[in-house]
């Protein structure tokens, strides 16, 4: 059986033929996601809706010129943004993205943040229904400053972004499913559906979100260009790369990229010091996210290359990687929370002195940042550590074997890298495939497919 799935992640929406009996991922096609729109107001981050859905239509006509009859699609998605739709899918808004700061505005009538005074609403029962979900990008917060300022579209719902492209390709009503809707922050761990006080104290109306579905319904049939395709619900990029990746009881996941997030799989919604989100087979993740990662990264790197910006990427990404490995080891220290995250919203650069005041000291420091980062948020995540072994997956880990080398450092256990790269497609491959009724156990078609992929 040969399907399409698609996936749109934060830097680039991609796609492939996915082939469930050979275990193979063909056609992979890749282009940028759209970028930012200029000129709006600072920490504001929004996406032109026509962008995204051209984006969407380019992909899926290469895809299907590989593969003109395929028997379904899927998609995961970017998780914490959302799109404002009416009810047959049409979009009232541009794509607000998980990286808009809008609601640590100051608020002049309160003189606190739209944030701080979103989350004063909510007590310690609501925030722990919440998973934990609660940050100032995500839509949960945007959508508080958006209704504050009697800017909410009436008799709008505000979908994740892969919920909206579907629902406007199909012109019906959109739908989600919990690992998605989780990512709004305002999906109730404890019921599965929306969490109906947070909603009324954060003076949102209670039809303002999708129809929650289970995952893995089929929830309608794309007719484009005269093919009738079947789609089943979207799921959040990050539950879907760690099926990808093959992620096994008491094994604890590093996936470290653009963000980077430290997770372990539980039988049980356990609020605690992190965040609880949904996964498949009735489980769950304890997960930390934004954990400071690439993104960071590349903030130095437009330090480092500001008097050249014109220096080409990947030249510069591998001068960096040979400076830092000359470097044994070193005193100088990085915080790399220069944007909002798990660790802090100021980063820093200490510890200096003239003869470690180089690129490659600095670099190796924020690689050492980031596998202290790993080493805490594992804590937070499981004080008793009930991890055996350790999978370590992502472009940035795959990349530098100096990280790998420090993350090892950090968890003394059994490490592997996952054998294939494409996480959030293979898991695509493994999820539709499970969907469509191909095999009866989720776990047992995952090593399956693994397995016969190597």
């Amino acid at each position: 059986m040969s399907f399409l799935g698609l996936d749109f992640g934060a830097s680039f929406l991609k796609g492939a033929v996915l082939d469930s009996a050979s275990g193979s991922i063909r056609h992979v096609v890749r282009i940028p996601f759209p970028a930012f729109l200029k000129g709006l107001p600072p920490g504001h981050r929004e996406v032109d809706s026509k962008a995204v859905t051209a984006a969407f239509t380019k992909v899926l006509d290469l895809l299907l010129e590989a593969e003109p009859k395929p028997e379904m699609l899927v998609l995961c998605s970017q998780m914490h943004g959302f799109i404002f739709t009416d009810e047959a899918g049409r979009p009232l808004s541009n794509y607000h993205s998980w990286q808009d700061q809008r609601a640590e505005e100051i608020d002049p009538k309160t003189g606190h943040t739209f944030f701080e005074e979103s989350t004063g609403r909510l007590t310690e029962s609501d925030q722990a229904a919440l998973g934990r979900e609660i940050r100032p990008g995500l839509p949960s917060s945007q959508l508080f400053w958006l209704a504050q300022k009697k800017l909410l579209p009436p008799g709008a719902r505000a979908c994740a972004l892969a919920d909206f492209i579907l629902a406007q390709a199909c012109g019906q009503s959109p739908v989600t499913e919990a690992t998605l809707a989780s990512s709004h922050g305002l999906w109730n761990g404890r019921t599965g559906d929306w969490h109906q006080n947070v909603l009324s104290k954060l003076e949102l109306p209670g039809s303002l979100l999708p129809k929650i579905v289970p995952s893995g319904s089929l929830v309608g049939t794309l007719d484009w260009r005269g093919r009738k395709i079947p789609y089943y619900t979207p799921v959040g990029d990050q539950q879907c790369a760690l099926v990808g990746v093959g992620l096994r009881e008491n094994e604890l996941s590093l996936n470290i990229a653009t963000g980077s997030q430290v997770s372990l799989r539980s039988k049980t919604f356990e609020p605690g010091s992190h965040q609880v989100r949904p996964y498949f087979d009735g489980e769950f993740l304890r997960t930390i996210t934004h954990i400071p990662a690439g993104r960071s990264l590349n903030a130095l790197i437009r330090l480092f290359t500001e008097l050249h910006p014109e220096s080409d990427s990947d030249r510069t990404w591998g001068s960096l990687i040979e400076k830092m490995e000359q470097i044994p080891e070193t005193d100088a220290r990085a915080d790399l929370s220069f944007f909002s995250g798990a660790f802090g919203s100021q980063g820093a650069l200490t510890h200096l002195r003239e003869e470690n005041l180089t690129v490659g000291h600095l670099f190796l420091a924020a690689l050492e940042n980031m596998a202290r980062n790993y080493g805490e948020a594992a804590q937070r995540i499981s004080p008793e550590k009930a991890w055996k072994s350790l999978v370590l997956s992502g472009g940035l880990a795959q990349k530098i074997v100096r990280l790998q080398r420090l993350v090892q450092r950090e968890f003394p256990c059994p490490q592997r890298l996952p054998a294939f790269p494409e996480d959030t497609l293979r898991g695509l491959l493994i999820l539709g495939s499970f969907w469509s009724g191909r095999h009866g156990n989720l776990a047992g078609l995952q090593t399956d497919i693994l397995t016969r992929s190597e």
